[in-house]
């Protein structure tokens, strides 16, 4: 997966496109240049499925218009469809590939005249048709960008990734739905010139471009992800470059390495891509590139190609096609499952890693294995792609093994990974390829949590101790079934999940405060929106809703956490009463009830209101808004019988709905939730803890992206800030069940750090708080060998 330096700022010109220090020129313009032929290869498709749509919509529209003028109106848009359908199409496509051309100039350069030399002689009034067209364009968009969020922001974040930019602005993406929009009002300009009529061409043509806009910017999005950019947070800064291994910041391979190293993993990329050079491989996305413009096969993309997965299905016709048009073979991938003999001999080396001894006896247990392996497996066992695999693997574990920031000790333990890794690579070939292979996510989770790991600590000694069982584990027990690294990967996340923060006393405390509110914030939203969904149909008094809802879903709340088996009744059955109260009473029975119900109902809602420990102002307030109710019912008399109000046994079967189980509460977790401060803070303080708080974000954050960000943040994970003295660590430690409260441990001296979803965003976003591994391990070596890739091309 590559990344790219977010604080390295990339300046475009009308001059040849120059990508910042360290990107080829060469990768920068292939993977915009295959981005284009994307976008430009859909975007014909689109509009013929656009005319198509839109003429079945007019079918749909025409029996159901009841006036002769309307239906006239529509068989004239409809004749237009038929007879000019393939006119529209051709200039949809030659106005968008104008556009087009015009913003791959133009995106994050500024080629507007600056104001200041700017004449007054040179400005104009706007007419009132720009003004009429950039209304129907911005309605037009803002429904665009509603039907396919995902799509269009990610590649906003692409494109500003790409240009070393922390902001996405959808306004320098050249693929920015607008240009679309703005295509298709212009054509239609040209087309149909009836006001009338192209108000209508506009709409079912606009209808019909938002239904299949999803497939058309998956396209685009592909295009970018086959070559390995990812939409997502990168937050190693560039000042920070010694344990940085960006693709594009190299001229060698890792920096972090010692040079010995360093070389050995040169001369061993050297030799993977000699090997390379005997199989059949073609540029990423090639297919999409006319036959006689096809791009040449470089060193990277040989490299690439190991670690792409196959073509989605829906591309494979078009890309088979275009292979089998040149006599080219169109390949899903260059390895294929490995021979038994090949399997027997590395479990044979494996059953050696377990015993604690080296493969070849001038090497320690502890170093790099592989290199020594491949020279010892015979030409019978292993052909040109099986030694390619091995040479990718030891690079791999070359890259990790060589990472200073993992202590001796447990770099020796992850050492003991390297021939079970490679076996399990060589039986599913797809571990290169899918980043939630068990084996992978196993690998890149462990490292993670070695990563900065104190061993003199509580903490880094619980650490070390689960990252040598699992070791020892897999390298023991590993035969020919994947599935025990899927179970391994399982029970290393529980460990993480739930005792990680096991070793310090304040840290439980403050992980079981934290619970607390969270859950006390999830039951208090799901109690509230119940009684609101409860109250709706009846048209109760504003003031009497307002205070169910807000008051005494509260009360409901801490009945329900200080009882297990459900809501307290008499505070649930109080609702029916509370509701009835302050009902209009028709005749002087029903006001002699309310007289007699009162006292007890007061004396409940006193009961009740004390669990939230109010202050006796905050009560008094409260139970004030009740008081005014009841006196306007007693004292007035309808003039008028009103509409019969729900009976006291109808709102007490309404009310006995009401009810909280485990399944709701469930359904719940994993989505962040908005727990108060205060709650927060009064949690902490109950249990005399002292922690240091951030709960609060100064600004909106980009919620869809943002969420998915904090998915990816596992406990265990190693953090960086700014300390008086320099960087200091942290790490992740717990993280609550609906994923709304995070909990950081620093040094030995300091408290808990508490983060709230929102504000963590905000931290990371600022650069305040920086992971220390910028990508899972896995993806930083794929980077550092497309690095080496690329200085061995120049």
């Amino acid at each position: 997966m590559l990344r790219y330096d977010l604080d390295i700022l990339l300046t475009i010109s009308d001059s040849p496109l120059t990508p910042y220090a360290g990107m080829s020129d060469t990768e920068y313009k292939r993977i915009f240049q295959l981005a284009k032929e994307r976008a430009l290869y859909g975007f014909s498709p689109l509009a013929q499925r656009m005319i198509k749509d839109a003429d079945e919509s007019v079918l749909l529209a025409l029996p159901q218009t009841r006036s002769m003028l309307d239906q006239k109106a529509l068989s004239s848009v409809r004749q237009v469809l038929l007879e000019q359908g393939s006119l529209f199409v051709r200039r949809m496509d030659a106005v968008f590939r104008t556009h087009l051309d015009r913003a791959m100039q133009t995106m994050y350069t500024d080629l507007r005249p600056d104001l200041a030399t700017v004449s007054i002689n040179e400005l104009s009034l706007i007419d009132d048709e720009t003004v009429s067209r950039q209304i129907e364009v911005d309605r037009l968009l803002i429904r665009m960008r509603d039907a396919d969020p995902d799509n269009i922001g990610r590649l906003n974040i692409m494109v500003a990734q790409m240009h070393g930019n922390r902001e996405a602005r959808e306004r320098e993406n050249p693929f920015r739905p607008y240009l679309l929009a703005r295509t298709l009002h212009e054509v239609l300009a040209e087309i149909a010139a009836d006001e009338a009529q192209n108000k209508l061409l506009f709409e079912h043509l606009s209808n019909a471009m938002i239904n299949n806009l999803s497939d058309y910017y998956t396209g685009v999005r592909g295009a970018f992800e086959s070559s390995g950019i990812k939409a997502r947070f990168i937050a190693q800064p560039s000042k920070a470059v010694r344990n940085q291994h960006y693709f594009g910041g190299l001229t060698s391979l890792p920096q972090g390495m010692p040079e010995a190293l360093n070389a050995q993993a040169m001369s061993g990329l050297q030799h993977m891509l000699e090997l390379l050079r005997s199989v059949p491989v073609a540029a990423p996305g090639s297919a999409w590139f006319p036959a006689h413009d096809r791009p040449a096969v470089t060193l990277q993309d040989r490299v690439r190609t190991i670690f792409t997965p196959a073509a989605p299905s829906r591309l494979a016709a078009h890309m088979a096609q275009a292979a089998a048009g040149t006599g080219e073979t169109a390949h899903d991938g260059v390895f294929t499952p490995a021979s038994k003999s090949l399997i027997a001999q590395l479990s044979r080396y494996q059953a050696l890693a377990a015993e604690g001894k080296a493969i070849d006896e001038k090497l320690t247990p502890e170093e790099n294995q592989l290199f020594a392996l491949r020279e010892q497996i015979g030409p019978d066992k292993a052909g040109d792609p099986e030694r390619v695999m091995i040479d990718v693997i030891a690079m791999l574990f070359e890259f990790l093994l060589g990472d200073d920031r993992i202590p001796l000790a447990l770099r020796n333990q992850l050492s003991r990974l390297q021939v079970p890794f490679l076996k399990a690579a060589m039986l599913d070939p797809a571990l290169l390829q899918h980043a939630a292979h068990p084996a992978r996510q196993l690998l890149n989770r462990m490292t993670s949590a070695a990563i900065g790991c104190d061993m003199s600590t509580s903490l880094g000694k619980v650490i070390a101790d689960e990252i040598t069982r699992v070791s020892k584990r897999i390298v023991e027990e590993f035969d020919t079934d994947a599935a025990i690294f899927a179970d391994a990967l399982a029970g290393f996340e529980q460990f993480l999940a739930t005792h990680l923060h096991q070793g310090d006393d304040a840290i439980v405390r403050c992980a079981d405060a934290l619970s607390d509110a969270e859950r006390s914030s999830m039951l208090l939203a799901h109690i509230g929106a119940s009684l609101a969904n409860l109250l709706a149909p009846l048209n109760a008094d504003p003031r009497i809703s307002a205070f169910i809802t807000t008051v005494w879903a509260r009360v409901l709340t801490q009945a329900q956490l200080r009882d297990a088996t459900g809501v307290y009744p008499e505070y649930r059955d109080l609702l029916p009463e509370l509701v009835w109260s302050v009902q209009d009473k028709s005749n002087p029975q029903e006001r002699s009830a309310l007289m007699r119900l009162l006292p007890v109902l007061v004396r409940k809602l006193k009961a009740g209101m004390a669990l939230l420990r109010l202050s006796e102002e905050e009560s008094r307030q409260a139970l004030d808004q009740l008081v005014e109710l009841h006196t306007e019912v007693l004292r007035s008399t309808p003039a008028v019988k009103p509409a019969s109000p729900p009976t006291f046994d109808e709102l007490r079967q309404r009310f006995s709905l009401l009810t909280i189980d485990g399944a709701e509460l469930s359904g719940m977790e994993g989505q962040a939730v908005e727990v108060p401060a205060a709650a927060i803070e009064a949690a902490l303080a109950e249990r005399g803890i002292t922690a240091s708080l951030h709960l609060q974000a100064e600004k909106l954050m980009p919620i869809q992206e943002g969420a998915q960000f904090l998915a990816e943040l596992h406990p265990g994970a190693c953090m960086k800030y700014a300390a008086e003295d320099g960087d200091a660590m942290t790490r992740l430690v717990w993280i609550s069940r609906a994923r709304s409260l995070y909990l950081f441990t620093a040094s030995r001296d300091a408290g808990p750090i508490v983060y709230t979803a929102a504000a963590l965003l905000q931290t990371l976003l600022d650069g305040r708080l920086r992971p220390v591994e910028y990508a899972p391990v896995f993806d930083r070596a794929v980077e550092s060998l497309l690095a080496g890739a690329e200085s061995l091309n120049r």
